[in-house]
């Protein structure tokens, strides 16, 4: 955030890592011109299939970054709904998180059009690790032409109503979002702290993107388990997060 780059962007509750602005802002640049230099680019898809991470959520931010369209997968789907989604959605990049790796020779199978994929916490059985991946690579300033209707995300829908499809979100679609979110909260705190434990791939992601341009902090739970939800509301002075149905019938 410019206004503050040493301030804490993100939070892991469970390791207790701390990323700041300014770090964050390394990153995405460094993975966003990796994927440029690859050959991806403007209207590529790409996908991050992992738990609530800060690293997973730094490279969907990576993909935007670079002019791409994100495709948030759901972690908790089953890996048919999963490989449906890459396949159909024309995902050629896969971010994905260690604990998927027993998946992974299945999305390989299925998914031939994926050409590049990264572990997100450690070296893959046929993956790079992150750290490793985008170590050599600049974090110059990313000057590429987009406008307003280039395609931001797509969406998998929850398939309620038959297979899963895909919700075509423009960059205009989220700054509507974000800048929406911004004129109707408003917080006795500021900068606010938002609890991340719902997925980050529906609501409560793109909830987050309005919190940082507020200059927030995000702190990051890989699941909802209550006691520990409860517990970091107090120990961070949490003052905003999102919640399903489901999990305030829990709390």
């Amino acid at each position: 955030h410019d206004m503050n780059p040493q301030a804490v962007c993100m939070v892991d509750d469970e390791s207790g890592r701390e990323y700041t602005f300014a770090e964050v802002r390394h990153l995405t640049l460094k993975t966003g011109n990796a994927l440029l230099s690859m050959g991806f680019g403007r209207g590529a898809r790409g996908a991050v299939l992992s738990i609530n991470h800060a690293i997973g959520f730094s490279c969907a931010l990576s993909l935007l970054r670079a002019g791409m369209a994100w495709v948030p997968i759901n972690a908790g789907n089953a890996v048919q709904e999963n490989i449906h989604a890459l396949a159909d959605f024309g995902c050629v990049v896969l971010f994905y998180h260690s604990q998927f790796e027993p998946v992974l020779e299945q999305i390989r199978e299925h998914v031939p059009a994926i050409q590049l994929y990264v572990c997100l916490d450690k070296r893959g059985a046929a993956s790079p690790w992150f750290d490793e991946w985008v170590g050599t690579f600049s974090d110059d300033e990313i000057d590429i032409e987009t406008n307003a209707e280039d395609l931001a995300t797509i969406q998998p829908t929850g398939g309620t109503t038959g297979r899963s499809k895909g919700a075509r979100l423009t960059n205009r679609a989220i700054q509507a979002f974000v800048m929406t979110n911004l004129a109707i909260t408003s917080y006795d705190d500021l900068p606010p702290v938002y609890l991340s434990a719902a997925p980050m791939t529906h609501a409560g992601g793109y909830v987050c993107f309005s919190i940082l341009a507020r200059g927030g902090k995000l702190i990051i739970q890989s699941k909802i388990e209550p006691a520990r939800f409860l517990a970091a509301i107090a120990k961070y002075g949490v003052c905003a997060t999102f919640l399903p149905p489901t999990v305030i019938y829990m709390l």
